[in-house]
């Protein structure tokens, strides 16, 4: 994968980390501060801008940045593995969801290949920002409906 720049990271892996972390706190039905939420996104997105450059692979890249992800969101809550885990992943499936038909409408609507979203810095801001607009809609849907993961208050109906 490509090293991003500093610029790149605050522009782009910072918000992506928050608006993915607030999403799977979300699913997880957790209520956290705003600075844990910073906190939480800001070592993973560095964690990833550091390790990004060592991976060649997409895939192999989602696996990492989801582990990490994993891994301090636990560290910060100390409890709830597995709605952490699951959270993940599914946070993960949507977003990558939301990018690939995001990114496959604007190259229909604009007639452009995918290169050239990625070296067009506009091009690619407007599809980060439409991405995260997406993503903040579904938050609220999440967060309107409480969907979580494992709901609470019905496990001792059980």
């Amino acid at each position: 994968m490509q090293k991003l720049s500093l610029v790149e990271f605050f522009i782009f892996s910072f918000p992506e980390a928050l608006i993915i972390t607030i999403f799977i706190l979300a699913l997880c039905g957790l209520k956290i501060n705003y600075f844990k939420i910073v906190s939480i996104g800001f070592i993973v997105s560095f964690s990833a801008f550091l390790i990004r450059p060592y991976i060649n692979s997409f895939l192999l890249n989602v696996f990492v940045y989801d582990l990490i992800m994993i891994i301090v969101i636990y560290l910060f809550i100390k409890d709830y593995l597995f709605n952490i885990f699951c959270s993940v992943i599914l946070t993960s499936c949507i977003y990558i969801s939301v990018e690939n038909f995001n990114i496959q409408i604007i190259m229909y609507f604009l007639k452009i290949p995918a290169e050239s979203i990625i070296k067009n810095m506009s091009i690619r801001l407007f599809a980060f920002i439409t991405q995260i607009l997406i993503m903040i809609i579904l938050f609220l849907i999440v967060r309107k409906f409480n969907f979580t993961i494992i709901d609470f208050e019905d496990e001792n109906d059980i």
